[in-house]
């Protein structure tokens, strides 16, 4: 209410505290910092009716995507070469051929049997809040929930793809 945010995002980003620089982990234990931002944002009807683009580019992140850091430089070169490419995002793809997720999204796909099809949420994904409220809603409308990493051409074939995120 004080930022008179109606639309918009709220952003709670939790550490395991304040300490001196240093890789090992401090041996008193401080309170969590607590970071919070609240901003207007305003949906983008005019992408959610005509839909985005993206590319696929390889996935070159380090092998813990699971865990939420502040180490995104892979991600946001990625983010960048799909805006120069005229593309809204870019999904990455691993060294199997699969598509894990976007670069700040989860990747959907909707087959013609009408499964949601998302990747398994293990050590390659950030098993967001979002896509997690979006599994509950497939299970109350009838699709088959189906959670495995998919390919390239089952995007292009799907009846449907999308991201979700926090935004």
């Amino acid at each position: 209410r004080r930022n008179r945010v109606e639309d918009g995002i709220v952003y709670l980003q939790v550490s395991r505290g304040v300490a001196p620089r240093g890789h090992a982990f401090p041996k008193a234990t401080t309170p969590p910092a607590l970071v919070i931002t609240a901003k207007r944002l305003a949906p983008n009807l005019a992408q959610m009716e005509k839909g985005i683009a993206v590319v696929t580019l390889p996935d070159i992140r380090w092998k813990r995507r699971d865990i939420k850091t502040v180490n995104l430089t892979a991600n946001v070169l990625a983010k960048q070469q799909a805006l120069d490419a005229g593309a809204y995002d870019a999904w990455l793809v691993d060294e199997a051929g699969m598509i894990s997720e976007g670069t700040a999204s989860n990747a959907w796909i909707v087959t013609r049997a009408k499964e949601l099809v998302t990747h398994t949420p293990d050590y390659r994904i950030l098993n967001g809040i979002t896509r997690l409220a979006v599994k509950r809603l497939a299970e109350t409308e009838g699709y088959t929930f189906v959670e495995r990493p998919f390919s390239k051409a089952e995007a292009l074939a799907a009846v449907e793809a999308f991201i979700t995120g926090t935004t």
